[in-house]
């Protein structure tokens, strides 16, 4: 994995450079904005390791319950495909099939025969999406959704010609994941959880539709995932993106309160996710 972030990093550096990025100041990172190039590669700078490694952790857990030699997985708002590019770093994992859909085509994603990936809106998906899925991955995308659409995606799901077991990864967005009241997108996740309990589904094991998984004492993410790793020479880049901006000048307001490069992420207290199972009662 170390080496996988670091060909990446600087593969993103590389491209950024080329860059203007000084506008970046006045917008935030969000959906309606990873049109555009310099916002995606300015996002995988920030989060690429620490979402990857949250992911690894994701699926090591896992597959410590799921069984079977082969996992058709559908990821929606699979963005760059950091989720699959953690999956491929499990070993011993089972035979992998994966469609990722996003709303808009992402850089950097990965060039491997058992990745796919299909461009379209949510309200674009339909059952057969669904149909002998055994994993379905929610990558921080539940923030970005209405109710509504929570309820319409539950719908798909549920009228769909399932797996008998059936799995979820969802992965929150929080500031402090100790904090059960500022885990960002959980309530969404009731939504689907409970839309399926109401058709014929129940949870396996101790688990819960608002359970989650988060490590209790913040520290650095490599406390807990040793594979982890910022390259300095790229955090430096990061943290002097400000110093190197060529519109840079400190008389402009604007200069002065720029955010550009504040830090990557690397502390384990932004983790927050949740490993799932359910299984299709017998009528």
């Amino acid at each position: 994995m170390t080496q996988l972030i670091e060909n990446t990093l600087k593969t993103v550096q590389e491209n950024f450079l080329q860059r203007e990025w000084c506008e970046l100041n006045d917008t935030s990172l969000h959906t309606g904005n990873y049109q555009d190039k310099c916002q995606q590669e300015y996002y995988l700078l920030k989060y690429f390791p620490a979402y990857l490694a949250e992911y690894y952790d994701m699926y090591s857990e896992l597959f410590k319950i799921y069984a079977k030699d082969s996992i058709n997985i559908l990821s929606i708002g699979c963005g760059a495909g950091i989720d699959y590019y953690a999956l491929n770093e499990i070993e011993g994992k089972p035979e992998v099939k994966y469609c990722g859909v996003d709303l808009i085509d992402w850089q950097y994603k990965p060039n491997s025969p058992n990745f796919s990936f299909e461009q379209l809106d949510i309200s674009q998906l339909n059952n057969s999406h669904f149909d002998n899925i055994d994993l379905i991955v929610l990558p921080k995308i539940l923030t970005e959704l209405s109710d509504e659409e929570v309820r319409d995606l539950a719908i798909k799901i549920v009228n769909a010609n399932l797996s008998n077991e059936l799995y979820f990864l969802n992965s929150y967005i929080t500031d402090d994941s100790s904090d059960s009241s500022r885990i960002d997108g959980i309530t969404k996740f009731e939504i689907i959880c409970n839309k399926l309990i109401e058709n014929n589904f129940s949870i396996v094991g101790e688990n819960s539709c608002n359970r989650y998984t988060y490590f209790e004492v913040h520290a650095g993410i490599r406390k807990y995932i040793p594979s982890f790793v910022y390259p300095n020479d790229i955090k430096d880049f990061f943290y002097n993106l400000k110093s190197n901006c060529t519109e840079l000048d400190d008389s402009v307001n604007d200069c002065n309160q720029c955010r550009i490069g504040e830090y990557p992420m690397m502390n384990s207290k932004y983790i927050a996710y949740n490993v799932i199972k359910f299984v299709k009662n017998d009528n």
